[in-house]
């Protein structure tokens, strides 16, 4: 066995402080250990017990053989190493199977134990009572467990030995055992034997059981234990309704180690008897007032105990099963880093090369494993996919089988398509769009169409539709040229009929003038109304005070203006009750002071706001207010795509003076040429203290003043995008340098110790070794958040020297399974 197996042993030892207790709950299958290795880092050790092993089994301690407890033994082992391989495992190895002690020894420590437990007493067939060992042949078998722990590399084994002097006395039938746990038995001659076994330097701690009942581990005999084996004493904790102590209370009077026993299984078992009685009684389903409650699919059990087999076969016949189809991928077990090896060109140690080797097939097994489960998935997919192509067509023939339209009349649907609109009437749409549709519904609709004129009928079948849906809630997209528009259109009349159940409107290309007139003569209101969308085209001449419609929707929450031509000001809408405002403007007639005044209006309730528009500098900085406090803000976005005039600067500068977004987490300036002053910016961070976590510019500074500028930053930023305008330059090894973490340098000294995605576009003059080293540097310092999104997109600009230095990214994700977003865009 490796070193490492004796230092997880050293370390498990000095779990055992009397006073501090160990707490140990005892797993006895697959489930029960994964639910508690959930419970890390809580979760110190983990340790089996064999009654619940042999009752899962149907068998009890006495008559489970060695054989059968291994093979769960092993299923246990193998998902603790694959899950934590650095949490310690104790085995609970009954009396050790008499003259197999050496092989039983041997199998747990191969298995990955670093511990155990050994009782006294074994169960003799020949008389079917449980009987003692002698304290000489007991002492003797001590001593040989700890010699094949030593041979085998594991010096510090940890024993904990359990004696069973307090119940079984001379020979005991099992009648007898159970009958003397119920009371009160002498525990002088427990005592001796546990001095006996601590003299001979092999037991950590001594564990007196009291029987099944444990009457004899009462505070009184407690405290006699602590006081004869020098507070070495391990205890199984009962439950309270039994009148057992707390695990504060046992550490109180200062034992070193406190097991749960096979209590899981009882009280597992007590709730199975009780949620089946509820439904065999006609109930529901309970939890036991487990909140958290889940199914684990038998797949995420088994996973690494099938990495062992090469398949699950039946019991009984012996035919290979197929793993659980419910897919939940399991974690990719711990590994260990292979990074500094690959630091320099020296060789790795002959120890390592054989370590590698002896891993590197397991590995390659597993990773065929894995190939052959994703190719089983994806065939499993494209029989879904045929699959639901299949019922997607037969549901949407029985629907056409069942739509009441196919019970109408033919002569009805001809004089509604030609009796309700007049034939010179503009159509809103092409009549071609529906021919397919209608045609499968009936054939009559075949006629109607061909024989109409125009296809402003819809409009009646439109109302009908709208009817017949109830209550539900209503999305309005209102897109046509007001050349096509006719006075008293049927289909729009239609739909504002209906505005109490609009929840999204956008209206696309429609002249203010004909919404008035509709509208006026309609008078709707919008209770419901949630996203006002307005697209317009650029220099259409709008009346504004139409707007004034959408003033009492108290339900709206999202606004965007999409070019939209006129000052956003003289739009009414409840910007008190917003959460979302996007201005896309194609008007400069949009001053700070009035842009201060939405924010204002929306200070309480705003979550995101998006402005794209050429905003001038305020020329009276003394009219403008003072610094508005946007509580809720959580992402800022400013554009100036068709401008870089330093005016224009000056004015979102002015912009951001004026705001202190106190919970901003997105930041981003999307300006084409340059972004605004990084003293503005910095300024607005530095006053509102907001924990950052994004942030996109458009830069045109030197790389030192990059450097200085993200000094500034909160530490809370993980995303960071910077596109270098034609004017900035490249970035250059001053930039990349800085983001360097020396190891040993304190977490806070490092720039930007959250950053977890970097994202660069524009010209790079540096060596890609250099960049290379500094993602290396930040994954190598623990408290330094790793880099996992680096995109790099020199496009057209400068590239960076000594580009196979980027081929380390290759090798780290194929030998380390390092997960790392990398792109590079020439």
């Amino acid at each position: 066995m490796s070193s490492k197996q004796n230092q997880l042993a050293q370390r498990f030892a000095s779990l055992h402080v009397p006073g501090k207790p160990l707490v140990l709950a005892n797993v006895y299958d697959c489930a029960t250990t994964q639910a508690m290795l959930s419970l890390r880092p809580q979760l110190k050790a983990i340790a089996t017990a064999s009654y619940g092993i042999a009752n899962v089994a149907g068998l009890n301690d006495y008559t489970m053989t060695m054989e059968a407890h291994l093979e769960t033994l092993s299923r246990i082992g193998n998902i603790v190493q694959a899950t934590d391989p650095n949490i310690p495992f104790s085995v609970d190895l009954i009396n050790g199977y008499g003259p197999k002690l050496t092989e039983a020894i041997t199998k747990i420590i191969q298995l990955g134990a670093v511990g155990c437990n050994l009782e006294d007493s074994y169960f003799d067939p020949a008389t079917l009572s449980v009987k003692l060992y002698t304290v000489e042949e007991m002492k003797d078998r001590l001593v040989q467990a700890k010699k094949v722990a030593t041979d085998l590399g594991v010096p510090d084994f940890v024993f904990n030995i359990r004696t069973d002097a307090v119940f079984v006395q001379g020979g005991a039938t099992m009648a007898q055992v159970m009958g003397r746990g119920k009371t009160e038995q002498p525990i002088d001659e427990a005592i001796a034997r546990g001095k006996a076994y601590l003299s001979t330097g092999v037991p950590t701690t001594i564990f007196i059981w009291a029987g099944p009942f444990s009457v004899g581990t009462s505070s009184e005999n407690l405290k006699r234990y602590l006081k004869e084996f020098d507070g070495r004493v391990a205890v199984h904790i009962n439950r309270k309704d039994a009148g057992g102590l707390s695990v504060d209370e046992l550490a109180k009077l200062g034992v070193a180690r406190i097991s749960i026993g096979p209590e899981f299984l009882f009280q597992t078992t007590e709730a199975i008897k009780v949620l089946g009685k509820k439904i065999l009684e006609g109930g529901h389903m309970g939890t036991l007032d487990v909140k958290d409650f889940r199914r684990v699919s038998v797949f995420r059990l088994v996973h690494w105990t099938m990495e062992s087999f090469q398949s699950l076969r039946c019991a009984n016949c012996g035919h290979q099963i197929i793993r659980d189809a419910d897919f939940e991928c399991t974690p990719v077990p711990q590994r260990e880093a292979l990074s500094h090896l690959f630091s320099n060109n020296d060789p790795p140690p002959i120890e390592r090369i054989k370590f590698i080797r002896n891993s590197l097939e397991a590995n390659e097994k597993a990773l065929q494993n894995v190939e052959e489960e994703i190719a089983r998935i994806e065939e499993y997919l494209d029989k879904l996919d045929a699959k639901r192509s299949d019922l997607l067509t037969y549901v949407r023939n029985q629907k056409i089988l069942l739509n009441p339209v196919r019970r109408i009349p033919e002569d009805i649907w001809v004089q509604v398509f030609s009796f309700c609109v007049r034939p010179s009437s503009a159509t809103w749409m092409e009549e071609a769009q529906f021919q397919d549709s209608l045609e499968m519904t009936s054939s009559p609709w075949a006629i109607s169409h061909h024989s109409t004129p125009s296809f402003g009928g819809l409009a009646m079948l439109l109302a009908l539709h709208i009817r017949r849906s109830g209550s539900k809630p209503l999305s309005v997209h209102i897109d046509m040229w007001a050349s096509h528009l006719a006075m008293g259109h049927s289909l729009l009349g239609v739909v504002a009929m209906y505005s109490e159940r609009w929840k999204f409107l956008r209206i696309d290309r429609v002249e203010i003038s004909y919404l008035q007139q509709c509208f006026s003569v309609i008078k709707p209101t919008f209770p419901m109304l949630h996203t006002l969308i307005l697209v317009h085209m650029a220099g259409e001449e709008q009346d504004t005070n139409a707007w004034d419609i959408f003033q009492g929707a108290p339900a709206l929450r999202f606004l965007s203006l999409d070019h939209y031509p006129e000052n956003p000001s003289r739009l009414l809408v409840p910007y008190s009750q917003l959460t979302t405002i996007h201005f896309n403007l194609t008007t400069s007639d949009f001053p700070i002071h009035d842009i201060l005044a939405i924010l204002r209006s929306s200070a309480a309730t705003l979550e995101e706001f998006h402005i794209d528009q050429p905003f001038p500098e305020e020329p009276n900085p003394g009219s403008l207010e003072s610094p508005i406090i946007l509580p809720r803000l959580l992402s800022y976005c400013v554009s100036d795509p068709d401008t870089s005039e330093e005016q224009v600067l000056r004015g979102a500068s002015q912009l951001l003076e004026h705001i202190t977004p106190t919970k901003l987490q997105s930041f981003r300036d999307r300006g084409n040429d340059a972004s605004m002053p990084l003293s503005a910016i910095s300024s607005m961070f530095q006053r509102s203290e907001c924990p950052l976590d994004v942030l996109t510019l458009t830069v045109s500074n030197s790389n030192a003043e990059l450097v200085e500028f993200l000094q500034t930053i909160p530490s809370t930023l993980s995303h960071l995008c910077l596109t270098k305008a034609d004017g900035g330059g490249p970035f250059t090894e001053v930039f990349i340098s800085a983001l360097i973490c020396e190891p040993g340098v304190d977490v806070d000294e490092c720039l930007l110790p959250n950053l977890s995605c970097l994202e660069l576009k524009g010209g790079m003059s540096f060596d890609a070794s250099v960049y290379v080293d500094m993602i290396d540097s930040r994954w190598r310092v623990g408290d330094v958040q790793d880099l996992v999104c680096v995109k790099l997109d020199c496009t057209g600009k400068q590239r960076p020297t000594n580009p196979a230095a980027f081929d380390r990214f290759s090798q780290w994700m194929d030998v380390f399974e390092i997960e790392l977003d990398w792109t590079l865009t020439l």
